[in-house]
């Protein structure tokens, strides 16, 4: 089930957090990424893409009563990552578009660097944890860490995105 508002106006930055089973974190989330937008002045929309049944898609529902920049798009199923992102893209209005991860792993300060990067006239910016400048401050558990690896090594091959460090 798609649960979504029109904007009337075009925001300059559309986030989407794709979620499954959030409720814990997607308050803060959402929280904080609004008032970083609108402490620079910024127009945004907020799409969470949230599979699960744990509240997730109720608690964004309810923040959006106060804040019309915010979209609940999802189903109880789980659909995959993928999906979440591709059909919040489809509905997104911002001039930038971009996903991060629900559950805040990367402040969303870290827009600081990209926003640079776009403005000198880069269609694409990946920020990517696996950088070898990256600077980490809470480390993944081994499990995660080398099922990245596996998964970065089959998406260069099945894709021969050779060049990209992380497609996530």
């Amino acid at each position: 089930m798609v649960n979504c508002r029109k904007l009337s106006f075009q925001p300059k930055v559309t986030l989407i957090f794709p979620a499954f089973n959030e409720v814990a974190s997607i308050g803060s989330t959402v929280e904080q990424t609004a008032k970083y937008f609108e402490s620079r002045g910024w127009t945004y929309e907020i799409i969470v893409s949230a599979d699960g049944n744990d509240g997730t898609r109720e608690k964004v529902r309810e923040m959006a009563r106060a804040n019309p920049a915010l979209r609940v798009i999802g189903e109880d199923a789980r659909r995959g990552k993928g999906l979440g992102i591709r059909e919040a893209v489809a509905i997104a209005r911002g001039e930038i578009v971009g996903f991060a991860d629900a559950d805040n792993k990367v402040p969303i300060e870290e827009f600081d660097k990209i926003l640079p990067v776009l403005d000198s006239g880069c269609e694409v910016v990946i920020g990517s944890r696996a950088m070898a400048k990256s600077k980490l401050e809470r480390r993944q558990p081994l499990y995660r860490h080398l099922g990245g690896k596996a998964f970065r090594f089959v998406m260069r091959t099945v894709t021969g995105l050779q060049g990209v460090s992380d497609t996530q």
